[in-house]
């Protein structure tokens, strides 16, 4: 890869943050207010380096993911 090192650990960092919220959905009671449109479920990122705060919103499909 041509990636640095630190930007390898930026992207470590922020996929742990997808993950998190993919891993919310596995609570029935989550999954369904997200499905329903009542909960909406955020990511943020805070790069200390840069003073920066990135802000994500979970895209819900609706699919069912497998194990």
């Amino acid at each position: 890869s041509t990636l640095s090192f630190d930007d390898k650990c930026r992207h470590c960092e922020k996929e742990s943050i997808n993950h998190s919220l993919v891993n919310l959905l596995t609570y029935p009671w989550i999954e369904e207010k997200v499905a329903n449109g009542k909960l909406y479920v955020h990511g943020g990122y805070y790069d200390f380096i840069k003073c920066s705060f990135e802000k994500w919103t979970l895209d819900y499909q609706g699919t069912k993911l497998e194990e």
